[in-house]
């Protein structure tokens, strides 16, 4: 049985969401992956970056950060098909 303590208030620390953390799936994957992280990231109100190949997008929050890393991951060209 895992457990996961999780503490109520408080900083969270910013998380950067890297394409390079997912060598181990393909492009389509790698895409779908990053975009759940972006809405967890969105939905536990924590800051958080994205990096992938062509546009790396700052730290920041709320619903317009999210859209934007949502719309680059959308408009992401791997070089994969």
């Amino acid at each position: 049985m895992l457990l996961l303590k999780q503490f109520a208030g408080g900083d969270r620390e910013p998380c950067e969401l890297d394409w390079d953390a997912l060598p181990y799936l393909a492009p389509e994957a790698r895409l779908s992956q990053l975009a759940r992280w972006c809405l967890d990231a969105a939905a536990d109100a924590r800051t958080f970056g994205l990096k992938i190949p062509g546009a790396r997008l700052p730290l920041g929050a709320g619903p317009q950060h999210l859209g934007a890393c949502l719309e680059a991951l959308a408009l992401c060209e791997t070089g994969e098909r």
